[in-house]
Parts: structure tokens; C-alpha cells; sequence
């Protein structure tokens, strides 16, 4: 793997979840099984699943939606003055490409590209769907399409549809600023059981030292483990909230 590709590859991981779930895992196995050698067993089973599920990558949907109103946006002042749909494209291309990161740009060239090789506004659409991929775009196009087959006025869609992306993006900012408060306290909650227990052994090893010899112990540890597991899952479920 090129050096290029590799850190394109870390940019597209989220190391906070990584490193939350890591710490969890490992203090989870530290304090309910008091061993050294189940350790590493955290470490490949979440390599395992960032190399081959979509579990820890990074979320840009937000981002996306931002870029995609700034399009519009930019899109709908062109076509009020009369601009067709195409040479609006053309034009925030040549204003803004300076500002475009390199997965940006490499998305827009396929627009850029398609519109000089002629093709259809209909399989115009189908590529902005491929440089802003979210659901929003989808929809954008399907009306976008009906608009062509109506007649109706294409700025008059686009301004429906940037007044629409303005609500859910405010309403998506505020909802995460009301849930980063219960993330935090989620973090508190899972990682507070395994303190106590790790404080508690550093006081009185012999207190706790039947849960780890006994086989009835043992049980109870893993039961509690799993419920510990059980609720991080459920609390992370819960605080997902798509608009």
C-alpha cells in the first residue's frame, strides 16, 4: 500500500471510537478477568473489524450535507439569472475548485467531466449523486428528473430543497450539541464499573480474589462483562438519532 493511499486510508478511520472501545475492552478484561494473556484478544478482534467492516469510519455525511448546501446554493443564485443547470456547474467549478480538498476535487471531476463529454441531464444527476453521497442528493435528483418531465421551474426545486437542507442541518447541529452531553456521560458509565473494580483490587486484592479462582466467580464476572457490553451497545443505538 502506498504511503499516499495508507494515510488516506487512516483519514477515513474515527480513532476516537477506536481508542474508546480499545480502552474499554482492555480495562473490561483487565478488571473482570485479572488476565494478561486475554489482552491482545481485544486488539485483533478490532483490527479484524477495521479492516473488514465499516464499523469505525469516519462519518462525513455531515460534511457532505454542508458541501451540498454551499452547491446549491451557489447553484440556484446562477439558474435565477438564467444560467442552465450545466454552466452553473461550470461555474462554481472554476470559483471554487481552489478551495476543494483532494477527495473533493477528485469527486467533482467526474461531474466536470461528464458535462463536457455531453451527456444527459438525467445521467448528469446520476453523477452528482456519486460527489455528494447522502440521501439528500438522491432525492434532489428525483425531483430534479420530475421537474424536467413537468416543465416546473428547476430553480424553484432547488430552492425547496436548500430550504429543507437548511431545517436538517440545523436540526441535525442542534441535536448533536443536546447529545454530546449523554455521549459523555455514556463514556462515565461504561468505564465507572471497571474503575471501582480496578480501585478496589488495588486496596484488597483478597477481596476480590474468589470471583477470579472460583469457577461460580468466574461465571459472575462473565455475566456482568457481557451485561457491561450489553448496555454500551444498547446506549450507543440509543443516542443515534438521524433527522
Amino acid at each position: 500500500m502506498k504511503s499516499e493511499n495508507f494515510f488516506k486510508y487512516l483519514k477515513s478511520k474515527d480513532f476516537r471510537i477506536i481508542f474508546f472501545d480499545l480502552t474499554f475492552y482492555i480495562l473490561g478484561i483487565k478488571s473482570f478477568y485479572n488476565s494478561f494473556l486475554l489482552l491482545p484478544l481485544p486488539v485483533i478482534v478490532i483490527a479484524i473489524l477495521i479492516k473488514f467492516s465499516r464499523r469505525y469510519d469516519r462519518n462525513y455525511a455531515s460534511e457532505i450535507s454542508f458541501q451540498l448546501i454551499e452547491f446549491l446554493n451557489y447553484i440556484n443564485s446562477n439558474l435565477s439569472i438564467g444560467m442552465s443547470f450545466e454552466h452553473a456547474i461550470l461555474s462554481y467549478e472554476k470559483d471554487r475548485y481552489s478551495s476543494f480538498d483532494d477527495n473533493m476535487r477528485r469527486r467533482f471531476e467526474k461531474l466536470i467531466n461528464a458535462i463536457r463529454m455531453g451527456v444527459s441531464q438525467e445521467q448528469l444527476l446520476g453523477v452528482l449523486e456519486t460527489v455528494f453521497p447522502i440521501r439528500d442528493t438522491k432525492r434532489f435528483a428525483s425531483m430534479l428528473i420530475q421537474s424536467m418531465k413537468t416543465g416546473a421551474n428547476q430553480s424553484f426545486i432547488v430552492s425547496i430543497t436548500l430550504d429543507k437542507l437548511y431545517i436538517k442541518h440545523k436540526t441535525e447541529s442542534e441535536i448533536q450539541m443536546i447529545l454530546y452531553q449523554k455521549k459523555t456521560e455514556q463514556m462515565i458509565l461504561c468505564m465507572a464499573p471497571m474503575l471501582v473494580i480496578l480501585m478496589i483490587r488495588g486496596m484488597s486484592p483478597e477481596y476480590l480474589m474468589p470471583l477470579y479462582t472460583e469457577v461460580i466467580g468466574r461465571m459472575i464476572m462473565t455475566f456482568s462483562f457481557s451485561l457491561l457490553v450489553a448496555m454500551k451497545l444498547i446506549s450507543k443505538k440509543i443516542i443515534q438519532i438521524e433527522v
